[in-house]
């Protein structure tokens, strides 16, 4: 009798191999541990905010008006300030200045928006897509604060960003 069995192909080690295999397949086809496309981590519940709403609109943006602001450079200023303003608003649990706030955000975006998306498309994509998830998160029902903080700093980020590569 071999007493080197460690050698041997083991059936039931192969089984405990396949069970991992699956498990992280479809915790990745679930969305835990996905990055975005500039290798930010994706919040995980960035479902919520396309689910939000009892009936969620298809735009956002549907009825905003695009502010009058003194150019982009200052679009994007007025923006910054108020992405820092909306932070401390949801961690006060002010849903009222919050949701003030993110309309406003909303208006300016629209006053800068086709300039930044001819000149940093890239970043127009990502401020856009954080922009409307955080439109419908914060009009939910149900508020989920963390969505909300982790929207709010991916569009801090955004606009640091779009602010560097537009010169400002």
């Amino acid at each position: 009798m071999h007493t080197k069995s460690h050698r041997y192909f083991r059936p039931y080690a192969a089984k405990g191999f396949l069970t991992l295999a699956a498990a992280l397949v479809i915790s990745g086809l679930t969305g835990c541990g996905t990055a975005g496309t500039d290798g930010a981590a994706v919040p995980e519940s960035s479902a919520a905010a396309e689910q939000g709403t009892e009936s969620p609109a298809s735009n956002p943006f549907e009825g905003v008006s695009p502010a009058d602001v003194q150019g982009s450079q200052g679009g994007i200023e007025q923006l910054s300030d108020d992405v820092k303003s909306l932070k401390s608003a949801v961690e006060a649990g002010d849903k009222d200045t919050a949701t003030a706030l993110a309309d406003r955000m909303a208006s300016t975006w629209l006053a800068i928006a086709e300039e930044a998306k001819g000149q940093q498309p890239e970043r127009y994509e990502q401020i856009q897509g954080d922009l409307s998830k955080l439109l419908t998160a914060v009009q939910a029902k149900e508020w989920d604060a963390t969505l909300l903080i982790d929207l709010d700093y991916s569009l801090y980020q955004g606009l640091r960003d779009l602010k560097q590569a537009m010169g400002y």
